[in-house]
C-alpha cells in the first residue's frame, strides 16, 4: 500500500497492527456519520466454509480491545458506488466494475455475497490509474497480479490491495475479456 501511494494511487488511510491501543486510536480518527473503519485479519481468524477472510465494517470500536495475536488490516471506510477488480498482465490492464451495492451481503466485501449474481461490466480506468497499477506490478517484480479498487460517489478510484495470485477466471466468463489467452501469451514469452 505504501508503494501504491508513492506511485500516486489513492489509498485509504490504513494501519496494520495487533495492538489494541493503536487500533482504537485509528478507529477514533475515523469516527463520524460518513466515516468509519473496515477490518480484515491477515493470517488467522474466523473463516467461513469457503475459507475466506472477509473484510467487515467495524461497528463497535470496543471490539478492538480483544484483538488476537495475528496482524489486522484496518482501513478508512470508503462509501463506494461499486467495486473494481483489475487484472494486470504485463502492461495490459483489464478492469471490471462489479455492482456490489445492490446486495447487502456484498456492500462491504464483494466476495461475501453471490459475486456471480452481481452485474459485471468492463470498466475503463482513468489512464493514470492504469499506468500506476502497471508500474506497481513492475516495481514488485511481477508479471501478473489482480488489484481491488472501489469507486466512490465522486467517481474517484481508491486502491485497496494487490494480490499476486488473485482470482480472475469468473471475470473472463462474465465479461469475455481475453484473460487466459493474454496470461498464457505473457508467461510463455
Amino acid at each position: 500500500m505504501r508503494q501504491a501511494h508513492q506511485l500516486g494511487l489513492d489509498v485509504p488511510d490504513w494501519l496494520v497492527t495487533n495492538d489494541p491501543e493503536s487500533a482504537l486510536a485509528f478507529a477514533e480518527r475515523h469516527e463520524g456519520p460518513a466515516a468509519g473503519v473496515v477490518i480484515k485479519t491477515l493470517h488467522a481468524g474466523r473463516v467461513d466454509v469457503r475459507r475466506t477472510l472477509y473484510t467487515t465494517r467495524l461497528v463497535d470500536p470496543e471490539l478492538l480491545r480483544n484483538l488476537g495475536p495475528e496482524p489486522y488490516l484496518l482501513q478508512a471506510f470508503i462509501d463506494k458506488q461499486f467495486d473494481v477488480r483489475v487484472v494486470i498482465i504485463g502492461t495490459e490492464v483489464y478492469a471490471t466494475a462489479i455492482a456490489s451495492q445492490v446486495d447487502s451481503r456484498s456492500e462491504v466485501d464483494v466476495r461475501a455475497g453471490d459475486i456471480r449474481a452481481l452485474s459485471h461490466r468492463r470498466f475503463a480506468l482513468p489512464g493514470e490509474t492504469a499506468e500506476r497499477l502497471v508500474h506497481l506490478i513492475q516495481d514488485l517484480g511481477l508479471e501478473f497480479a489482480t488489484a481491488d479498487l472501489v469507486v466512490d460517489h465522486d467517481n474517484r478510484p481508491w486502491f485497496l490491495e494487490i494480490n499476486p495470485n488473485g482470482q480472475w477466471g469468473w471475470l473472463q466468463e462474465l465479461t469475455g475479456a481475453p484473460l487466459a489467452e493474454r496470461l498464457v501469451q505473457r508467461l510463455s514469452g
